[in-house]
């Protein structure tokens, strides 16, 4: 009925958070996050999971939310979340990789229209994507200003960054939502297994 994990008050800033070195598993479905932080800089979050559909099903919607973040890095995650992996809204420098894993099922066939890897929801800025795998998600990453009605600003996604076989889109962002988007040989393959009638699907889309 709540999300599993939370820090921070969203008012007053909590400082030097690490998170490392544990497993957040439910056998109930939730519509809720696994781990939650509000207004926390110098957050490190490394070797954690959220989710383990292979001990029974698929259970948590969400998988991580930084609200209003600074000086984040998150290293060694796996996200194994129905709706969204990673969510990110309003905050600057942040490194998210580091041999990380997002998915929101186990196949193509099985996924929602509305699920997403990593969504960027506004007024994020100086965001790096690299040495992680985002495969099987509906949309892999997701740039709006659904969450801040500020555009993001930098958005970069390195050469170990791979954004593959997802139900649509690969990238998509709405067009007044970011101010730059940097792609370093990334490997976005394999999108759109999922398009049939009225939807439309492409490796990069800016609508």
């Amino acid at each position: 009925t709540a999300d599993i994990m939370t820090f921070g008050d969203g008012v007053t800033e909590m400082r030097n958070l690490l998170l490392e070195g544990f497993l957040i598993a439910s056998n109930v479905s939730s519509n809720y996050m696994g781990i939650k932080t509000r207004r926390c800089v110098r957050t490190r979050v490394s070797n954690v999971d959220v989710g383990t559909p292979d001990r029974g099903g698929w259970f948590l919607a969400g998988g991580f939310q930084f609200d209003n973040f600074d000086d984040l890095s998150v290293n060694d995650i796996q996200a194994m979340a129905t709706n969204r992996g990673i969510i990110l809204n309003s905050g600057g420098d942040a490194w998210i990789g580091g041999g990380s894993k997002i998915m929101n099922q186990s196949s193509v066939p099985a996924l929602v229209d509305g699920s997403e890897g990593i969504h960027l929801g506004g007024n994020c800025g100086g965001v790096s994507i690299d040495e992680i795998d985002i495969i099987y998600c509906g949309r892999g990453v997701v740039i709006t200003k659904d969450l801040t009605a500020t555009p993001n600003r930098e958005i970069f996604f390195g050469n170990s960054c791979f954004v593959d076989s997802c139900g649509w889109d690969g990238v998509r962002a709405t067009a007044s939502s970011f101010g730059s988007l940097h792609f370093d040989g990334t490997w976005i393959c394999s999108n759109g297994l999922r398009t049939t009638g009225a939807h439309a699907a492409y490796g990069i889309r800016v609508e």
